[in-house]
């Protein structure tokens, strides 16, 4: 199955102070976490980012800049970005803010053949996770007509494809912790 890792890292981390994508957590920067975790699931990565991070990453890694039509317009927006710029039937993405990631959990989402579902969406305490999923290139038509009418929400998204929810325990809640602050940053690093 042809399957594309997407890495977004193209937010304002404005309640962080600095890019999240290089904060290190266990000597290693949140992207590359991300790499690891994804790199169970495809040899194919893509990291979407703002312009001014691009030299900051591994010059190994394949790294794009966020779409010019939609630029500032979310994680949705970051989504469409990395579908456009690489065909793939398949997507798997990540934001950069959860270095607690495993592949064991990206396996979970991974594509049943032609089951006719659109994304894997996993579920942790009863919360939706669209950013940390798998999703099928028929849905790049719907991110783009959504984002042509300022339509940012994912789950507005999810409520306009076939969608199938992957439950979680709650022992998998740090792996899905997204980190915003450094608050939050202080206490994965104490765990």
């Amino acid at each position: 199955m042809d399957i594309t890792g997407l890495i977004i890292a193209g937010g304002e981390s404005s309640r962080f102070h600095e890019p999240k994508a290089f904060a290190k957590y266990k000597n290693k920067d949140f992207y590359l976490h991300s790499v690891e975790a994804l790199n169970s699931v495809t040899d194919n990565i893509i990291i979407v980012t703002k312009e001014e991070y691009i030299e900051r990453f591994d010059h190994q890694l394949t790294v794009i800049v966020d779409d010019d039509s939609f630029r500032g317009m979310g994680p949705l927006a970051g989504l469409y970005s990395g579908m456009k710029q690489v065909e793939s039937e398949w997507y798997t993405v990540l934001p950069v803010d959860t270095p607690c990631m495993t592949g064991e959990i990206l396996k979970k989402l991974l594509p049943s053949p032609d089951s006719g579902i659109q994304a894997y969406i996993p579920v942790v305490k009863d919360r939706k996770q669209p950013m940390i999923a798998s999703y099928h290139n028929s849905v790049k038509q719907t991110i783009y007509d959504l984002l042509s009418k300022d339509k940012r929400s994912m789950h507005g998204f999810l409520e306009q494809i076939h969608a199938k929810y992957v439950p979680f325990g709650d022992h998998y809640v740090k792996c899905f912790s997204n980190i915003n602050t450094k608050e939050e940053f202080s206490k994965i690093n104490l765990e």
